[in-house]
């Protein structure tokens, strides 16, 4: 069975990582071009750029959530991502082609044919530019290849904007030389080029499936289904003894079911046939063959007729409902409102540090100074290698304290060039140390904003049961552009730009250096207490989330499910599986105290929507017969409408309790399953379950663990062990 975790392949990294670079480099070729063009062959005024300037930003602040719905709700065979990605590179090309033949025009009103053309290509990038971020969501659940995509077009932007900046600033003041030798329609041609081999390579390379999703609407297994055909009820008679002759025919089939489940492409799910039938209470059978013949009797029972299972008939979505599935997404995620603000301030920020540098840089006259130039393509080079060291900073250390580390490291930076400033302790090397600790903080808090990005598009398909990543990430970039418009007005980008052509050598300073720091600083601690205080998508609660999304996700197109539909669905207990709701050395007397410990936890984790409404399903289970198993395990569980999603509860005690077990042995190791009254979930829990504990050594290894961490783990990767 393919682990859905697994790494991506070579092929959708390189297709993706192209078509980001690629957008990128023609984005900072046109500005670059555009703004030189402006001002050294049409002469305009530089209020006029500033203005183009803000105009891009702002178009990005209207146009990103329309662009998100539309994302959302596109649907054809090539995907969702592509087919917008074309649409843009299809109006990108031709406003390229309009920056070529510009200076050809004579216009009467030049500016304004400057703009028209300046905003419809904004427009074509914006809608190229969104998909390529939404995507991020869909490579997988695994953590680790997400924090490692999620630098990739960070990484990209920072190349095709930043640095290609940087590398631009030494010969602007020299550029009608430069335009002796090259056209600036050369430059509009290379970034068409660019553009288009790197978007076809995106568009034709990327193969994996995950990216051709139409817009998910409302699980099934979130509706209320049709309740199922009775099968047989738990309390039969003919179900309340099984005899050894029953037990000893549930073990010899276990082998032959074992090895189906271990065939890779053909397995089948153990119990994923027998739909909703008696668990049978248990006769004598020997010690060595309790365990094997009661979990197999559990998880075999006998076959009935598969329940009809309705799903919600497909219906038409009016506009009105889509616009109010939109304002749930954007009010009811709690997270997203985290991650949006957080973007806000972290960005207006990042524009107020740039900002900064710049007039100091005019105040103590360093434009023309060489040096500088190298100390700022360092710093370049040193927020590139933050941002690639990211996933594997994450994976030995936590997301929560790299991007504490981050906003501590940008306030240290920024706060160093102030003290150089008022203490006359100026030199180039402190100089120099400020950028390179800014850029780092700075490079590892974009990274980290990405990733959580991609967090707040599960949490809230978990928990809206609507997946709406083109929104969401259509937020971030609103979020960015708001970020950078409020830095502008701030700092007064165009009277920047004028003092780095020298077009205003007389003028003031564009803002106080001591302001700037001081809201800078201000923002940073907002964000962080922000952060610490309500972002909560980080460790076992994430983790979580995850597992529950992928079995949402397993169940959701199951309209009636037959033999081959459930034989075809691989559930695996990991998805019911929660680190928070595994209990060491539980310290209880009764079976009653085990209980309402256990299910305390599925409460807090808001597995069941009434703590009393499963305790009354899972003690009328119980009055059928005992929850002992054998060999120190006990197996309460329940099927019941308060269930929310399949979850299991595991606990160790601090001292053995008699159960009722088969074999007389007192019990230590507790599992508690709490299943939707489904017709088939609980089978799989059971049959799963079965598996493990079959497994030589598991149960001990299960109660030697010493934490919960430890125990969550311990599971997983024996089910992981069997599946491979």
């Amino acid at each position: 069975m393919k682990d859905l975790t697994a790494t991506l392949a070579f092929r959708d990294k390189f297709a993706y990582s192209t078509g980001s670079l690629g957008k990128e480099v023609a984005h900072g070729l046109i500005s670059c071009y555009v703004f030189l063009y402006c001002i050294q062959v049409l002469e305009l005024d530089i209020p006029f750029l500033g203005v183009l300037y803000l105009s891009h930003n702002l178009l990005g602040i209207i146009t990103a959530p329309l662009l998100g719905i539309l994302l959302d709700n596109l649907n054809c065979r090539f995907g969702k991502y592509k087919i917008l990605t074309f649409l843009g590179l299809i109006l990108n090309c031709a406003t390229l082609m309009g920056f070529y033949y510009l200076p050809q025009l004579t216009p009467s009103n030049v500016e304004l044919t400057i703009t028209i053309v300046y905003l419809l290509w904004s427009l074509s990038f914006f809608m190229i530019d969104l998909p390529s971020w939404s995507i991020l969501s869909a490579f997988n659940t695994s953590n680790t290849t997400r924090d490692a995509m999620a630098t990739v077009p960070c990484i990209t932007n920072h190349l095709g904007t930043q640095l290609l900046v940087i590398c631009a600033l030494p010969f602007m003041q020299h550029a009608s030389t430069i335009f002796e030798t090259i056209s600036y329609p050369l430059g509009a041609l290379v970034a068409f080029y660019i553009m288009l081999v790197s978007q076809s390579i995106f568009l034709f390379l990327l193969k994996n499936n995950a990216f051709h999703g139409a817009p998910r609407q409302p699980s099934p297994s979130l509706a209320t289904p049709a309740k199922p055909t009775p099968a047989p009820s738990e309390s039969a008679p003919a179900q309340a003894t099984a005899s050894s002759a029953q037990a000893s025919s549930a073990q010899a089939t276990a082998e032959p079911l074992k090895q189906e489940e271990e065939e890779e492409e053909s397995s089948t799910e153990l119990g994923a046939n027998n739909y909703d039938y008696a668990t049978p209470t248990f006769g004598a059978v020997s010690t060595e063959q309790s365990l094997v013949a009661a979990l197999n009797s559990i998880a075999e029972g006998q076959l009935s007729e598969p329940p009809v299972y309705h799903a919600p008939a497909p219906a038409h979505v009016s506009l009105k409902e889509r616009l109010y599935t939109m304002a749930q997404v954007l009010f009811k995620n709690d997270q997203l409102m985290v991650i949006f603000l957080s973007t806000v301030l972290l960005y207006t920020a990042f524009g107020l540090i740039l900002g900064a540098y710049i007039s100091f840089f005019i105040e103590h006259q360093l434009l023309l100074n060489p040096t500088l130039y190298l100390i700022l393509l360092g710093a370049g080079l040193l927020q590139l290698f933050a941002m690639a060291s990211f996933e594997a900073l994450v994976r030995h250390t936590s997301r929560t304290f790299i991007f504490r580390l981050a906003l501590y490291m940008s306030m240290a930076g920024f706060a160093l060039m102030f003290w150089a400033e008022y203490s006359q302790g100026f030199t180039l090397p402190v100089l120099a140390a400020s950028i390179f600790l800014t850029n780092l903080g700075v490079g590892l808090c974009k990274v980290a904003l990405t990733s959580m990005t991609i967090d707040t598009v599960d949490y809230g398909e978990f928990k809206l049961s609507v997946r709406t990543d083109g929104l969401i990430f259509s937020l971030r970039a609103m979020a960015h552009n708001l970020g950078k418009t409020i830095s502008f007005f701030f700092y007064g980008g165009a009277l920047t730009i004028g003092y780095i052509l020298g077009a205003n050598d007389d003028a003031g300073m564009p803002g106080e250096i001591s302001g700037a720091v001081l809201i800078v600083l201000i923002l940073l601690v907002i964000t962080l207490v922000l952060y610490l205080n309500f972002y909560k998508l980080n460790g076992a609660f994430y983790r979580n989330v995850l597992n529950n999304l992928q079995y949402l996700r397993q169940n959701q197109n199951v309209a009636r499910p037959t033999l081959a539909d459930l034989n075809a669905n691989k559930f695996m207990l990991r998805y019911a599986l929660d680190e928070s709701t595994m209990l060491i050395k539980l310290n209880a007397n009764s079976v009653e105290d085990i209980l309402k410990a256990m299910v305390q936890k599925l409460s807090e984790v808001q597995a069941i929507a009434s703590e009393h409404d499963f305790m009354s399903d899972l003690r009328a289970r119980l009055a059928l017969g005992p929850c002992g198993i054998a060999e120190g395990i006990a197996l309460p569980h329940a099927k019941s409408s308060a269930v929310r999603r399949a979850t299991v509860v595991v606990a160790t005690l601090d001292h053995p309790i008699d159960l009722g077990a088969l074999d007389n042995r007192d019990c230590d190791l507790i599992f508690l399953l709490a299943s939707p009254d489904d017709g088939y979930t609980h089978m799989n829990l059971l049959g799963r379950l079965s598996l493990l504990l079959n497994e030589s050594g598991f149960a001990d290894k299960l109660r030697a663990s010493g934490s919960p961490t430890e125990l969550f783990e311990r599971m997983v990767q024996c089910e992981r062990h069997i599946m491979r």
